[in-house]
């Protein structure tokens, strides 16, 4: 039984790891036909304990490096650079949700994995998880580098039902005069 437990902690703990929009939330009766369709992103919004940020980007980089060696999906790690200190959004790129249905496994053996996640989820003083999307033809981008060095990210909260006008103001009124 104890095995169980374990294993159902590490597999908690590395979907909440790999979990971590850039916007909003989808509109409902969103077009089909764009040039360029609207990503679904799993973004962990995590914070981390003072004194114990060293420790946690060693961590993440060593499942960075496990995710890129078993070719697993890979993940973006973002550090707030103004705000909150020890602010970290890990972000994953989805084409679709039903990805979430079968998660992938671990990108380490299970007993590494577990030492690995015994080791973090010590550093996190908390986090929270959220779906989003990002329409990258409402994105403003840079010069250069298709790999940001620095991003600037905003999220917008919609009322409930007023996406769809949200998304045409952007797209008509904001975007033209960017």
């Amino acid at each position: 039984m104890k095995m169980r437990l374990s294993t159902v902690k590490v597999c908690a703990a590395y979907v909440f790891c790999l979990l971590v929009g850039v916007m909003f939330l989808p509109a409902s009766g969103r077009a089909q036909d764009q040039q360029s369709p609207a990503k679904w992103l799993d973004v962990t919004i995590v914070h981390v304990k003072a004194g114990q940020q060293a420790q946690f980007e060693d961590l993440v980089k060593n499942l960075a490096a496990a995710t890129t060696k078993t070719k697993s999906t890979p993940f973006m790690v973002y550090q707030v650079v103004r705000g909150t200190p020890g602010t970290f959004h890990i972000v994953t790129e989805r084409q679709n949700l039903a990805e979430l249905d079968n998660p992938p496994p671990p990108p380490m053996k299970p007993e590494e994995m577990a030492n690995v996640m015994n080791r973090l989820l010590p550093t996190l003083d908390s986090g929270h998880a959220f779906i989003a999307r990002n329409f990258p033809q409402d994105t403003t981008q840079g010069e250069g580098d298709a790999q940001a060095k620095l991003v600037m990210l905003r999220t917008v909260r919609v009322a409930f039902n007023r996406e769809a006008d949200f998304i045409k103001w952007v797209e008509t009124d904001v975007m033209p005069i960017i």
